[in-house]
């Protein structure tokens, strides 16, 4: 099994914690890759036989650069996933899954979006609870807490 985790970084807190503890184990039988989306420092140890890329896209609070690196990340990671075209994709936390999705639309990739939180009780903006709603459909599963 190969299995492509993408998250938006490994700086500490108990999504990236599942991560590590997973990777760490899955490494013994499988291929394991990492892949962090914004500039972050690693927090968890995680053993040398995973691959990692790290995408470094800084976090911006102009309203330009977040939409315009919205854009990039969807076409950065489209590309990306193209040569890990036998992984099956593992993606976590809210923003990173629908990312995510919309780069994989009309592709035929596996893909399981992670919510480390109750969906229902977690509290996100309405254009967010809207980008849930439509991408979600889209992956070959769903897991919550």
């Amino acid at each position: 099994m190969k299995v492509f985790f993408i998250i938006s970084d490994m700086d500490g807190g108990g999504t990236q914690r599942v991560v590590s503890l997973l990777s760490n184990q899955m490494i013994k039988k499988n291929s394991v890759v990492i892949c962090t989306i914004t500039k972050s420092k690693e927090f968890f140890k995680i053993d040398k036989k995973i691959k990692r890329i790290k995408l470094n896209f800084l976090k911006k609070k102009q309203i330009f650069f977040r939409v315009f690196n919205f854009f990039k990340k969807i076409f950065t990671i489209r590309r990306l996933l193209k040569e890990y075209n036998d992984y099956t994709i593992i993606s976590l936390i809210h923003g990173t899954n629908i990312i995510v999705l919309i780069a994989l639309i009309f592709s035929n990739k596996k893909l399981i979006i992670c919510e480390r939180n109750d969906v229902r009780k977690q509290k996100v903006s309405s254009l967010t609870n809207f980008l849930r709603f439509i991408t979600y459909g889209l992956a070959n599963a769903v897991t919550t807490n």
